[in-house]
């Protein structure tokens, strides 16, 4: 699978399949959704997809060796599946190991979609893909045997009731 770039005004970048353009770029942060799915009985196109798309589109804003660290999405209304989606993305920042983008899908002027992703690059210092150190070793701890009885419910029943007999 190849990424086609053409020199023409529309540019048409060719995304999962060779022959099948999803996303035509307009300008450098402005790109539109092409053939947008409606699941059977739906009211709107499937979210998945515009989620997606927008994720490429931010995708096509930061330089090569930036990989998507996290998406965070709000859905804000259903999209129609007749209709184009223009994604505009905003360059929120850009440096040496992280980027942020948000990325806003509208339909006849309207946002239908938002979405924050933020992008890594692996550096020398960290990997993307280590978060938190390993937990303690809890040796000689009998997690298992703790809680192994039932505590007895009979005399704390008879230690209210004797209480109650008191206040009379």
């Amino acid at each position: 699978m190849k990424l086609r770039i053409n020199s023409a005004p529309a540019v048409i970048l060719w995304v999962l399949r060779p022959y099948r353009p999803l996303l035509a770029g307009i300008d450098t942060n402005v790109f539109v959704g092409l053939h947008l799915w409606t699941p059977f009985g739906a009211r709107g196109v499937y979210g998945g997809q515009v989620a997606a798309q927008a994720l490429c589109a931010s995708c096509f804003t930061v330089e090569a060796g930036f990989t998507p660290n996290s998406q965070h999405c709000l859905f804000l209304r259903s999209a129609d599946g007749d209709r184009p989606v223009v994604y505009t993305v905003h360059r929120i920042r850009t440096g040496r190991s992280f980027a942020t983008r948000w990325c806003v899908a509208s339909q006849a002027a309207k946002p239908v979609f938002a979405c924050s992703v933020s992008f890594h690059t692996e550096g020398a210092e960290t990997s993307p893909l280590e978060h938190q150190s390993s937990p303690p070793s809890m040796q000689g701890a009998d997690i298992a045997g703790r809680h192994t009885t039932a505590p007895d419910l009979g005399s704390a029943s008879q230690a209210k009731a004797d209480h109650r007999g008191r206040r009379r």
